[in-house]
């Protein structure tokens, strides 16, 4: 199930993991304030102070899925080398720093 449209890093209040979630699923969670995830974890939102959690990896795999195997062998490892690299990108961002006030 790849995401269609634009998605919303959410960091779990339980686990701590920042999960993506789908534009259409942040808007019907807003009345309850649980949303449900790309990867389908329900998520509770740590407080908008709290430091981005570690991203989810099957939520990183969702929005970016691998692409689907080509004809030509050289062009399938071009194609999933890149992949791979947006996904360790996405996998590993860097957080942002702490402000001391």
């Amino acid at each position: 199930m790849a995401v269609r449209g634009w998605s919303t890093p959410l960091t779990g209040q339980g686990d701590g993991v920042e999960h993506e979630i789908a534009d259409a699923d942040l808007a019907a969670g807003r009345g309850s304030g649980r949303y449900r995830a790309v990867c389908g974890v329900v998520v509770a939102p740590a407080a908008l102070t709290a430091r981005p959690g570690r991203p989810c990896r099957a939520c990183a795999a969702e929005v970016d899925p691998a692409p689907e195997a080509a004809v030509d062998a050289h062009a399938l490892r071009r194609a999933l080398s890149a992949w791979v690299h947006r996904f360790q990108l996405r996998a590993e961002r860097p957080r942002m720093r702490e402000v001391a006030w």
